[in-house]
């Protein structure tokens, strides 16, 4: 239990106010309010505080001073404060050298939720190597296709390259279905305020902005990667409605038809993502001797298991017939080998 000698919430608002200075560049006024909530144990000021030791504001530059208190902040779950000390450790600022070892170890608590920037330099970290780290292309691949899942920009670009760089990698580019079905909700949102109300256009502008700020960049690199014509038109139509005014009912009609239009491109790009995705799993499976060769393991071992299984129906039948026989021993035997048979079956599917 961490103890504070104030409450965390009032804490909270002093700390907006340093924050408030910080903002301004008034250094000298921020930094002993953050030093103080800092001795506190309030994550977010020894945050700041750290930031103002590694950039020399308002105080003198001291890196091992930042990395302390980045740590004792990492410590609490701040995570934006293990994505600092990654990137200390990653550039090798201040120190002997760099170590990216220790990158490794702070990005991934940085990843922890999923933060694009994190996943991406884990990415370039097991993409460059050395420094205590093995060159590793399907670990960078890995990360990288999880920071552009996230919606990373740059992942898809470096996934690219990679690609290209090493043909017998298992590559995929990674789709934006969940993208695209997130688009599909906002539209069906905007239809629904498509009517001339002059209220109206706030909720629409809100639409239009959370569109342009999510959505369009994740679409322009989704369309540079696989050429899906549909997202190109679609991002058209998209600012054909960012760049519309709605002021009177001829502007609704109009939108109206857009909204439709933009529905069916959705549609049509779902699909075309969905059977993208359906061929690159084929063609990583054609392409990785690995899996080929776990997929063939997987198919003799089935062949095995309805042999065993045909086996055990023929000998099922020869203890029909012998039940009303003096043949016990034999059946008690043949009772047996199926209990074995069966212990091995099972056996078999749980090693494999």
């Amino acid at each position: 239990m961490i103890k504070r000698n104030i409450p965390y919430a009032e804490a909270m608002a002093i700390f907006q106010v340093a924050l408030t200075y910080y903002d301004k560049q008034n250094y000298k006024s921020a930094f002993p309010i953050f030093e103080k909530l800092a001795k506190d144990n309030i994550p977010e000021a020894q945050y700041n505080l750290a930031l103002m030791y590694e950039n020399g504001e308002g105080v003198k530059q001291n890196i091992n001073k930042a990395v302390e208190l980045y740590k004792i902040a990492a410590y609490q779950d701040y995570l934006p404060a293990a994505y600092n000390l990654g990137m200390i450790y990653v550039l090798g600022q201040g120190l002997e050298e760099r170590n990216l070892e220790m990158a490794v170890k702070w990005f991934e608590i940085a990843a922890s939720e999923n933060d694009p920037s994190a996943l991406f330099n884990l990415g370039c970290v097991y993409y460059e190597g050395g420094y205590g780290i093995e060159k590793d292309d399907r670990k960078a691949l890995m990360w990288w296709q999880k920071a552009a899942i996230q919606g990373h920009p740059i992942a898809y670009e470096r996934i690219e390259i990679l690609k290209n760089e090493n043909k017998n990698c298992n590559f995929y580019i990674p789709n934006i279905l969940g993208k695209l079905y997130g688009l599909d909700s906002l539209f069906k949102s905007l239809s629904n305020y498509a009517t001339y109300k002059e209220e109206n256009y706030i909720y629409i502008n809100g639409i239009m902005n959370a569109m342009m700020d999510e959505y369009i960049p994740i679409l322009k690199d989704q369309y540079i990667l696989n050429k899906n014509n549909y997202i190109k038109i679609l991002i058209n139509e998209i600012y054909k409605i960012h760049n519309m005014s709605f002021h009177s009912p001829s502007h609704y009609t109009k939108l109206t038809k857009l909204i439709n239009h933009c529905s069916k491109l959705i549609d049509k790009a779902i699909k075309y993502e969905e059977k993208l995705r359906k061929n690159i799993k084929k063609e990583v499976i054609q392409e990785s001797p690995l899996l080929r060769n776990i997929k063939n393991d997987i198919d003799e071992l089935n062949r095995k298991i309805t042999s065993i299984k045909e086996k055990i129906k023929s000998i099922d039948i020869k203890i029909k017939s012998l039940r009303n026989t003096e043949y016990n021993e034999e059946i008690s035997l043949i009772n047996h080998r199926i209990s074995n048979i069966n212990f091995k079956i099972n056996k078999t599917k749980k090693d494999y």
